[in-house]
């Protein structure tokens, strides 16, 4: 168990005691966030973002994070799509 700050640091003690707003980096995000594998779960990833967002269970800062994950995943899923299709072209010009 950690152990409690000093008390000369009063946020470190806020954030001690669950009054305060710890780091981005040691805050959870999302208890229960689906496997993404295809371009629908991101769809409906992007969905639960907007929603718990909205119900002010995720913080601005951290719905921003997933949401660029997610569009950086979304931007694989078209460039694999892509080359699918170039390879599928190329196996019927042959």
């Amino acid at each position: 168990m950690a152990r409690k700050p000093a008390s000369d640091d009063a946020q470190a003690v806020e954030v001690y005691e669950g009054r305060g707003n710890p780091s981005p980096a040691f805050r959870p995000v999302i208890s229960a966030f689906p496997r993404i594998r295809t371009a629908k779960d991101a769809r409906k990833a992007y969905g639960r973002i907007i929603a718990a967002f909205t119900r002010g269970e995720l913080a601005g800062d951290d719905a921003k994070t997933l949401a660029y994950l997610l569009a950086g995943f979304l931007q694989s899923c078209t460039a694999a799509e892509i080359e699918e299709r170039i390879e599928a072209l190329e196996r019927i010009k042959k």
